[in-house]
């Protein structure tokens, strides 16, 4: 398991415009983990190091930061390379993807495309199917959230689930929706999913961190 025999306790959370982040912000104070908010400052000070782990919900804050400001993209990769664990959803998975394999004009393109066409559509539902030994324990197909988040991909990460469909104009099926693995010292788990929106995935994000 990635995080097996780390103890965390200190966790932040990058506040967004997300009505995810609220969520998994409470769902982490209710299980009694210290949890404090973060922001652009917080990663431009190399403030991160206090923090056992780190979660980066959805919405595009975190990414304009660390798309416009080289001394985020180094802290955070410092950060990570570190021993850092980070947690990643939808516009924090694709600034965790960015953090492990540095940005490029074709990532990026990929998350534009995803994130235009959520602001089209609005937030919808995708089918993921889990792999065997998934680090959540799932099997089988399940719905979950998606509101613009792009496929995982990582060379050397474990892919946990996959797209099992696609939806017009986003050709996701059989691409990695979540996926786990290490950079440096640090660990990551990424969702182009959000977990957090639906009571049969909302502990998911518990999993991700104690799994």
């Amino acid at each position: 398991m990635l995080f097996l025999y780390c103890n965390i306790e200190m966790i932040g959370v990058y506040r967004t415009s997300s009505e995810g982040a609220e969520i998994i912000y409470n769902l982490l104070v209710n299980e009694g983990y210290s949890v404090e908010w973060i922001s652009q400052e917080t990663v431009e000070q190399g403030q991160l190091s206090v923090y056992d782990l780190v979660v980066f919900p959805g919405a595009h804050e975190h990414v304009f930061a660390f798309l416009s400001s080289g001394k985020f993209r180094r802290m955070l990769r410092r950060y990570i390379l570190n021993g850092g664990k980070y947690v990643g959803v939808c516009g924090g998975a694709a600034v965790g993807v960015w953090a492990v394999k540095g940005f490029s004009l074709f990532e990026g393109l990929k998350f534009l495309k995803a994130y235009l066409y959520f602001l089209v559509v609005g937030r919808i539902s995708f089918l993921v199917v889990w792999n065997t030994d998934n680090m959540f324990g799932k099997v089988g197909l399940q719905e979950m959230a998606w509101a613009g988040g792009p496929p995982i991909e990582l060379d050397g990460f474990k892919v946990e689930a996959l797209f099992a469909e696609s939806k017009p104009f986003v050709p996701y099926k059989d691409k990695p929706a979540i996926a786990s693995g290490k950079h440096g010292d640090g660990c990551l788990v990424l969702f182009s999913p959000h977990p957090e929106y639906r009571e049969d995935t909302l502990n998911l994000i518990l999993r991700a961190l104690n799994g």
